[in-house]
């Protein structure tokens, strides 16, 4: 199977050659391929964000290496044909969800859609469609201020989907998302990647999600220290130990423990 994205020897310094200097990513080499669930995982500014905006072609501050997606070489890709590309073929989930304050949920919603001059017949159908994927149709008409975590959170993923893209980038998504919403978020990533076969990419620092992933980079000080696959992806069984109050099923015990063990290993080799 051909790789959906290739990252060669990909650097990223900010303020080079200046005494401010830092490294964000060093020499970085990763290929993912298409219907992979990938968590990159590591501490706080380790450089996995850095590495998640420039595959979405927001950071352009790459100093050496490569970056292909679908084909394409991102570093090559400048003005109306990177923001087309971008349009195209990636979808973007924040942590802080980036909603339009004034405007209502559908309209934040279809509102990638308007930028690429979609006409309003078929805007307004794929609206329709997610909304009702997503179970918001009752909070259309709702501006995101009134909405609840999990609910912006829901627009948010339903937004990066309306382009139909075959990535899905996200950031931090559980970060400002109760303990609930927060699995119940995690359950959406993975119906996507299984039932709708999005190739997801998604960065955390909170290895509670570890266990959704089909793959783990784990990253630390701008590098991948590590590279773990999972055979297992629906793990609705951790969305159950919040309803729970934290009492485990013996299946939800051992998966997890097996999960830490890899964890652990590739923490402290």
């Amino acid at each position: 199977m051909e790789q959906i994205i290739s990252i060669k020897n990909l650097s990223v310094v900010y303020d080079k050659g200046t005494p401010a200097e830092v490294t964000a990513l060093s020499d970085i080499a990763l290929d993912i391929f298409p219907g992979e669930f990938v968590i990159v995982f590591g501490p706080s500014g380790c450089g996995k964000s850095t590495l998640l905006y420039a595959i979405s072609g927001a950071e352009r501050r790459m100093t050496s290496g490569e970056l292909w997606i679908k084909g394409k070489d991102l570093r090559k890709l400048e003005g109306e044909e990177m923001i087309s590309f971008h349009r195209q073929n990636v979808g973007m989930v924040f942590q802080a969800y980036n909603l339009i304050p004034t405007v209502n949920v559908f309209d934040n919603i279809i509102l990638p859609l308007v930028f690429r001059g979609v006409p309003k017949k078929e805007r307004l159908e794929k609206g329709k469609d997610l909304i009702e994927k997503f179970k918001i149709g009752h909070l259309a008409k709702t501006r995101p201020a009134l909405l609840s975590g999990g609910q912006q959170q829901r627009v948010g993923i339903a937004r990066a989907l309306v382009n139909d893209t075959d990535i899905i980038l996200a950031d931090e998504p559980t970060g400002n998302l109760d303990s609930q919403s927060a699995f119940t978020a995690m359950d959406l990533f993975t119906d996507l990647n299984v039932d709708n076969k999005k190739t997801i990419i998604l960065v955390t620092h909170e290895s509670q999600y570890l266990p959704y992933a089909s793959r783990i980079v784990y990253m630390k000080d701008g590098k991948i220290v590590g590279d773990v696959k999972q055979q297992s992806r629906k793990v609705s069984h951790v969305a159950s130990l919040a309803n729970n109050n934290g009492v485990e099923n013996k299946e939800g015990f051992s998966l997890n423990i097996e999960r830490l063990v890899n964890y652990l290993e590739i923490s402290l080799a």
